[in-house]
């Protein structure tokens, strides 16, 4: 009969910690919702600014002319179908994964293809 009352009472605090794991969180997940056709966007969260992903393409190839490694490779980043493309040709597989770097960096949130060939 204690082993019992035992096992319920283990149960119930199981279940009451798991009700209370869940409270008092902040809500920090974000959603952002792309319908086709629509340009996508990236929010950043101290300004609350909306960036288009035509300008986080233009940020990637300012941030792709500004490495010095890449720099006389005149690298385009351009945005197609909601997804910003990485093109262009380089010396070397080090200088393509360098390229996809630097634009992953430059805009986390947004789709990247890297179409950067090696010469």
């Amino acid at each position: 009969m204690k082993t019992n009352l035992f096992a319920k009472t283990i149960g119930l605090c199981a279940i009451a910690l798991i009700g209370l794991a869940g409270c008092d969180r902040p809500n920090t997940a974000q959603t952002d919702t792309v319908t086709p056709g629509e340009p996508a966007t990236q929010t950043d969260a101290p300004g609350n600014q909306t960036l288009d992903i035509s300008d986080a393409a233009d940020q990637i190839e300012d941030a792709l002319d500004s490495d010095e490694t890449l720099r006389p490779f005149d690298l385009d980043a351009e945005d197609e179908d909601n997804t910003i493309v990485i093109e262009g040709t380089v010396d070397d597989a080090t200088q393509v994964t360098l390229a996809e770097d630097v634009a992953r960096q430059t805009a986390p949130d947004f789709t990247l293809v890297n179409r950067v060939e090696v010469k």
